[in-house]
């Protein structure tokens, strides 16, 4: 008689599992998680109500309206890496307080805003202001939070970045329904308001002290960085598969398909509390370049597969293609959350220590520029070519997904050779074992001098304890920023 065989045990977390993973850790991660939340609450507020009231409201022709956005993208493209300069030079906590001030200031002039021309102005000052607070925010979660939990940092971040949005844009509908310009300004002045909150929150955090230039360094490092440079683009390239879902999908399914217009809407409700539920957790194993590189191949993968889902939805039964659709956003939106932890990783993995928020404020221009362009790449393949679209799509998806590992260890090698000769290499430094990590915290200094700070400041935490020279650490002496 043979042994019976226990059943294998199938563990089914409750949704408070996931829930609790919104929560930062103590410290400067939980402020900014709240300045997050906060933010992100604002600015639904004002993506519910921009676009109609610049055309009711204002006045706006829909090319008015899309040159004026043009130039706010423009514009925040173009100054996003000498922000992230500034913020390493000057101290990243204030000047954030003093750009949320800016913001909240610019968000109000907007119910002042007359005709197209008003609008133009007060959309790119506000585009200039926002750049600004991005890299002194980039700047300060690599000052404060360890090496080894920025990259789960940032998944919470983005985590409660989709609650706060909802939240900002349910809010925003309900004032949508009412409609009239009052309550479009109402609207305005609740994000202008969160602007101002943010800015007293952001002063809770700890200060972190200018990093010096180095006089025999170009001042923009970040932009001669070819390595960089090179990942910055084709994750920029990747990134433009989040136009999958907000442009092409619903154009899909009405055009092209007989699924119920519905879908459309629920397919956004899929994608969003996947990444709330799911993005802290697909996050593991990117905190390294090597772990990193291995997700941005599977993200390209699950992608390139979404997208061989939706070229076969044009025909078939409509229970057929409601199912695919469905299925399809599920491996969009894994993917989605795969390339995202692996972007964070590689970004502070090919960054020297001494300038994160430029690397950080250049990172982030890859992802503006595949914004940008992909409604118009999407548009022409998907729409004009049809399924065969869709598989190029996926074919375009896997190349820079691909690409990545090859300029990966050009960068390594780039650092190798540079450590071998004696020769400066930008990003030399920017990674160093665990096990040094944890040496380096096991016996932190009582008080941060410019004397100890090599103690944590050499370390891959990225805490270069630039607090304020002579400043107690917290925590009785351990330095554990982010930590609980």
């Amino acid at each position: 008689m043979s042994p019976v065989l226990p059943h294998p045990r199938v563990e089914i977390l409750p949704v408070s599992t996931f829930l609790r993973q919104l929560v930062p850790p103590a410290g400067p991660a939980r402020v900014l998680g709240t300045i997050t939340l906060v933010n992100t609450t604002g600015s639904g507020l004002w993506i519910t109500s921009s676009a109609l009231y610049a055309t009711v409201v204002l006045g706006l022709s829909a090319t008015e309206l899309g040159v004026a956005l043009t130039c706010s993208a423009l514009a925040s493209l173009l100054s996003s890496t000498p922000f992230g300069y500034l913020a390493d030079r000057r101290g990243p906590r204030l000047l954030q307080a003093v750009f949320y001030l800016l913001l909240a200031s610019f968000s109000a002039a907007m119910i002042f805003a007359q005709g197209f021309v008003g609008f133009l102005v007060v959309s790119v000052l506000t585009a200039l202001a926002d750049a600004a607070q991005r890299g002194a925010r980039q700047a300060l979660i690599a000052g404060l939070v360890p090496r080894d939990e920025r990259v789960r940092t940032r998944a919470i971040f983005r985590s409660l970045a989709n609650v706060g949005i909802t939240l900002g844009s349910a809010l925003g509908g309900i004032g949508l329904a009412v409609g009239t310009p009052m309550v479009y300004r109402v609207l305005i002045l609740g994000n202008a308001l969160s602007y101002v909150v943010i800015a007293l929150i952001a002063l809770r955090l700890p200060h972190l002290a200018p990093i010096p230039h180095k006089p025999s360094e170009p001042r923009l490092t970040s932009l001669r960085d070819k390595p960089f440079l090179a990942f910055v683009v084709l994750d920029g390239l990747m990134s433009m598969h989040g136009g999958i879902l907000q442009i092409v999908l619903p154009l899909w399914i009405v055009q092209f398909t007989r699924a119920p217009h519905w879908l459309i809407a629920a397919c956004m409700v899929l994608n969003a509390v996947m990444v709330v539920l799911l993005q802290v957790r697909m996050s593991r194993g990117t905190e390294g370049t090597a772990g990193a590189v291995r997700a941005m191949r599977w993200s390209g993968l699950l992608v390139a597969g979404a997208c061989a889902i939706f070229a076969l939805t044009s025909r078939g039964p409509t229970p057929l293609v409601v199912a695919l659709i469905i299925g399809g956003v599920v491996l969009h939106g894994l993917g989605e959350l795969r390339q995202s932890a692996a972007g964070w990783g590689l970004s502070y993995g090919m960054a020297p220590p001494d300038a994160p928020g430029q690397y950080q404020a250049t990172y982030a221009m890859g992802a503006q520029l595949g914004r940008m362009i992909a409604p118009m790449v999407l548009t022409a393949l998907v729409l004009v070519w049809g399924p065969p679209g869709w598989l190029a799509l996926g074919l375009l998806m896997l190349f820079p997904a691909v690409a990545i590992g090859p300029v990966v260890a050009w960068h390594h090698h780039r650092r190798a050779r540079g450590a071998g000769d004696g020769s400066h290499d930008s990003s030399a430094g920017a990674e160093v074992s665990g096990n040094e990590v944890r040496q380096s915290l096991a016996h932190p200094p009582d008080v941060i001098s410019p004397e100890n700070a090599e103690v944590v400041g050499g370390s891959p935490d990225g805490l270069r304890s630039r607090l304020d020279p002579g400043q107690p650490a917290p925590h009785a002496g351990v330095v554990e920023f982010g930590r609980d």
